[in-house]
C-alpha cells in the first residue's frame, strides 16, 4: 500500500483561547471525501479548521525520488474551509525531490548541499498551500516570487 493511500493527516484547530489539552477542544474524525486520506480533526469554532499534510501527500513522489502529479488535498481542504499546512521543508537535497536537486550527485557533500528550494517551495505556494514548517528565509521569498507570478492566494 502506497503512503498516499493510507496515509493520515492532521487536523488542528481548537477553540479560541484552547489548548489541544483543554476539555474545551474536542477531537473529531473526518474525512476528505474522494482523497483517500483520513485525517483527525479538532474543530474550531470561529472561522475554518487547519490541516497540517506531509509533503507527499500534497505533491506524491515516486520510487526514485521524483515528483508525481499533485493530489487534489489542498483543493478539498479549501472547500471545507480548512486551511492547509505542509510540512516539512528544508533546503538540502536531502530532503528535497530529484526534481530540485542542485550539484554533483557524485560528490560527497552532494546530499547535504543546498538545491533549488525556492522551486520547490513556489510548487506548493502555486498549488494554494497556506503556509509550511520550513527554513523561513527561503520560504518568505519563495512564497512573495509566487504571488508576485500570479500564484493562488
Amino acid at each position: 500500500m502506497s503512503p498516499s493511500s493510507r496515509a493520515s493527516a492532521n487536523i488542528s484547530a481548537s477553540a479560541p483561547g484552547a489548548s489541544p489539552t483543554t476539555p474545551s477542544s474536542r477531537t473529531i474524525r473526518a474525512h476528505l471525501r474522494g482523497s483517500g486520506h483520513r485525517c483527525r480533526a479538532r474543530r474550531d469554532r470561529s472561522v475554518r479548521g487547519r490541516i497540517g499534510a506531509n509533503k507527499n501527500l500534497i505533491v506524491p513522489r515516486d520510487a526514485s525520488n521524483r515528483l508525481l502529479a499533485p493530489t487534489t488535498l489542498i483543493d478539498r481542504a479549501h472547500r471545507k474551509r480548512l486551511i492547509v499546512h505542509g510540512w516539512t521543508f528544508r533546503n538540502e537535497n536531502t530532503f528535497l525531490p530529484a526534481d530540485f536537486r542542485q550539484g554533483n550527485p557524485a560528490s560527497a557533500t552532494y546530499l547535504h548541499a543546498t538545491g533549488d528550494a525556492p522551486g520547490a517551495y513556489g510548487l506548493f505556494y502555486g498549488l494554494g498551500i497556506d503556509g509550511l514548517f520550513s527554513d523561513p528565509d527561503t520560504a518568505v521569498a519563495a512564497r512573495l516570487e509566487t504571488f508576485e507570478k500570479g500564484g493562488k492566494r
